[in-house]
C-alpha cells in the first residue's frame, strides 16, 4: 500500500514471474532498502519491489525471491543496508537483487532477526527458547536473567519480535 495523505492507495505490482509466487502471499515484514527497494518477507521467500521503476497508477516491477531453506527475518542497519535471515546463515541483500553469505550462525532454527542502533544482529529460535547477539563475528546465546532480591533465576522465553525504542 502507498499512503496518500489519509488514504491506502494498494500497489500495483507488475511481478516478472508471477507463476512463481507463493499463492495467498501474506508478508509477514517489510524493510525498504537504501537501493530505493521494498522486500516483504515470506516464511518460501521474500518478494522485491522497485519502487524507482513507475508510479502507483501504472504499477511497480516486482520480482519473487523463492529460498530452498525459507526467509526467516529480514532486517536493516542505519546505512539502509538490509540482511536477510534463511537456514541458520545471514545474507547481505545486494542491489542487483543478489545475495551475498555475510555470517552463518550454524543454528538452523532461528526464527527472527533484528539490527540495534550498534550494528548487533539479534536473532531468535522460538523453538528452544534462546536469543543470540552477533556483534562483529561473535555470535553467542544471550542469558536473559530475572532478579528478586538475592535470588536469580533465568528466563527462557519464546521471542516473537525484537524491537529497540529509540529513547
Amino acid at each position: 500500500f502507498q499512503v496518500d495523505g489519509i488514504r491506502l492507495i494498494p500497489l500495483q505490482l507488475k511481478n516478472s514471474e508471477p507463476d512463481n509466487q507463493p499463492v495467498g502471499f501474506y508478508p509477514s515484514h517489510a524493510v525498504e532498502s537504501r537501493f530505493g527497494t521494498i522486500l516483504l518477507e515470506h516464511e518460501k521467500g521474500y518478494l522485491e519491489i522497485n519502487m524507482n521503476t513507475a508510479s502507483a497508477d501504472s504499477g511497480f516491477a516486482a520480482r519473487w525471491h523463492p529460498l530452498d531453506k525459507g526467509c526467516q527475518g529480514l532486517a536493516k542497519d542505519k546505512q539502509g543496508n538490509v540482511f536477510l535471515l534463511s537456514g541458520g546463515t545471514i545474507y547481505s541483500c545486494q542491489q542487483n537483487g543478489l545475495l551475498r553469505g555475510y555470517f552463518h550462525t550454524g543454528l538452523s532454527k532461528l526464527s527472527y532477526l533484528s539490527i540495534d542502533r550498534n550494528e548487533n544482529f539479534w536473532m531468535a529460535d522460538k523453538l528452544d527458547k534462546k536469543v543470540y547477539r552477533l556483534n562483529n563475528n561473535n555470535f553467542q546465546e544471550i542469558k536473559i536473567l530475572a532478579r528478586e532480591g538475592k535470588y536469580v533465576d533465568t528466563l527462557n522465553p519464546v521471542v516473537l519480535s525484537i524491537y529497540e525504542d529509540k529513547h
